[in-house]
């Protein structure tokens, strides 16, 4: 009997399992030839990330019908293999493991579809997002770049690495813009780096050191941006609280100056939270509308401008951008 219990429980679950990875793999090719959105051109990794999590969900989604299939092909064929030909049982002996592993993959597709898939949806969301970020800041780079703003262009390809560190576009944009920077300072069309702090030759890899190059720069708000994300990661370390605080109070005089009343700047906080929200849902007309006040009343923060840009993109697309 347990033989039969063992045989049984063999063959459903290396059925399950190969049918679903084969259907797995099915979907993965199938939805990566039809993932070709050109804003994943910088960010590739970003890419087959959506593809993987949407592979995933439309394998679990088939999952029922995979383990429907699997116990009529099984049981089509069970008892003609020899080891049920040779052994007396009962059709107990079969069916307590056949339920057994039909109530356990009901419960685990059960427990996908309520929890699991719904936070892949949220991931595909954002990595789309992110893509969509990054070609903005990578074609903005390439804008500042051309009108010899290399601070600004150098910033711009920052936000990439804040999604995808190893970028490769991204790493070789950086010193190509390095390398005009150092050309047009050599050549004396730029101040000499002895006025600033000099970048480094290549991007730095931590948000601790890419804030300290923004800070370096006097780039608070920048800074400020990436001394939150070290923060979460080493809570615990006095460097780094001490040059959040200094930074903190930096961007509080700088937006101060900017707003000239504490409320206002609390204001704009929530307003660009309330923004950020808005592109996450894809609600680009909310989101374009507020980034656009946003933009007008605090043009210096470039942040603000890259996702104005992202929601005027998408609204473009579908010819429903305002007049302003």
């Amino acid at each position: 009997m347990k033989d039969i219990r063992k045989n049984t429980s063999l063959i459903l679950l290396a059925g399950i399992f190969s049918v679903g990875l084969v259907l797995f793999m099915f979907f993965y090719f199938k939805i990566s030839r039809s993932t070709h959105e050109i804003f994943y051109q910088i960010t590739p990794n970003l890419r087959n990330k959506v593809v993987l999590n949407k592979a995933i969900i439309k394998a679990v989604d088939q999952l029922p019908i995979v383990i429907i299939f699997v116990y009529l092909i099984s049981f089509s064929f069970l008892f003609t293999l020899g080891k049920f030909q040779e052994i007396s049982f009962h059709f107990s002996d079969i069916a307590s493991p056949s339920y057994t592993i039909l109530l356990i993959f009901l419960a685990i597709n059960i427990f996908f579809q309520l929890i699991i898939i719904p936070d892949f949806y949220q991931k595909i969301t954002i990595n789309r997002y992110d893509a969509e970020i990054s070609y903005a800041s990578y074609n903005k780079a390439q804008e500042y770049k051309n009108h010899r703003e290399y601070d600004k262009a150098l910033n711009a390809v920052n936000i990439i690495f804040n999604f995808d560190p190893s970028n490769k576009k991204a790493l070789l944009f950086y010193d190509q813009i390095i390398k005009d920077r150092s050309t047009a300072i050599a050549s004396g069309r730029l101040r000499k780096l002895s006025e600033k702090k000099a970048l480094p030759l290549r991007p730095p890899k931590g948000f601790f050191e890419r804030g300290e190059i923004e800070y370096q720069k006097k780039n608070y708000y920048a800074a400020l941006f990436y001394f939150e994300r070290a923060l979460r990661l080493h809570k615990d370390n006095k460097e780094l609280q001490r040059l959040y605080k200094r930074c903190l109070y930096k961007v509080n005089s700088e937006i101060g100056a900017l707003t000239e009343k504490e409320l206002e700047r609390k204001r704009l906080i929530k307003t660009k939270e309330r923004g950020l929200r808005y592109l996450n849902q894809k609600n680009y007309y909310k989101a374009y509308t507020i980034f656009h006040y946003l933009h007008k009343k605090y043009p210096k923060l470039e942040d603000i401008e890259l996702y104005m840009r992202t929601a005027e993109k998408e609204l473009a697309k579908i010819d429903f951008l305002s007049s302003e």
